[in-house]
């Protein structure tokens, strides 16, 4: 009876031990392969694995050069497109300005076109084509995209030159992934940036009519001067 009791309790701790061997191991197995992969059977892979030195000039170095280059496309049409609307907006209250005066109304290019109807034209004119302008420059929002695509230009490269200089966050052993997720997450923030597309406004046309109409008032406005001081004269002869 006592043998068999001993044997029971002999069996009893075997299978203790080997319960507890099992779970050692599946623990031991459960810290190697935490965080390698979900999948313990991967499909084998033919593609070869891309070195950093690849990827850099391959992916990281033509995105830089692609934002530079829109950039800088981009910054130059904007100022063209400004330079060109500041000057002629300089020059409309000039035309104005100089339009009333009498030797321009008797310098004639044609019998019913006297130089001071040109500048009123070129006036209204000047007015019209500011607008198309700056629609120009709001349409294809030269401004914004400058500042975005110099932006991301100036990001992209500042992770490179860290992590080329192993400075941190890429001094360790882990430095290439961490590279690969930062710059992915800057382009793929880029790019939700260009998902988002503003409704098209009636803002533009509303300036180009509010500019056509306070250019017509102005003109107006010098052609009842001009009848006025006509009238006046014609007064002032028949009284003498």
């Amino acid at each position: 009876m006592n043998d068999n009791n001993i044997d029971n309790e002999l069996a009893d701790n075997t299978l203790e031990n080997e319960n507890l061997e099992n779970k050692d191991l599946s623990f031991e197995k459960q810290i190697q392969y935490s965080g390698m992969a979900y999948n313990k059977d991967p499909l084998p892979r033919r593609a070869t694995l891309m070195t950093d030195d690849i990827y850099i000039k391959e992916r990281l170095d033509s995105q830089i050069e692609w934002y530079n280059n829109k950039a800088s496309e981009s910054q130059k049409k904007y100022k063209i497109l400004r330079r060109w609307e500041i000057v002629i907006a300089s020059s409309i209250p000039v035309l104005i300005g100089f339009s009333p005066m009498s030797f321009l109304e008797n310098l004639k290019l044609m019998p019913h076109l006297s130089m001071s109807t040109v500048f009123q034209i070129l006036a209204a004119v000047g007015g019209v084509i500011i607008i198309v302008l700056k629609g120009f420059n709001d349409l294809e929002d030269y401004y914004k995209n400058w500042k975005e695509y110099r932006g991301t230009n100036e990001a992209l490269k500042q992770e490179r030159f860290k992590y080329l200089t192993r400075t941190e966050p890429y001094d360790e052993l882990d430095a290439y992934p961490i590279l690969v997720e930062k710059i992915e997450s800057i382009l793929k923030k880029e790019i939700q940036n260009w998902r988002v597309v503003s409704k098209p406004s009636n803002e533009i046309s509303q300036k180009a009519l509010d500019s056509i109409a306070n250019q017509m008032n102005k003109l107006q406005e010098i052609s009842d001067a001009k009848n006025k001081t006509k009238n006046s004269k014609d007064k002032e002869n028949k009284e003498a």
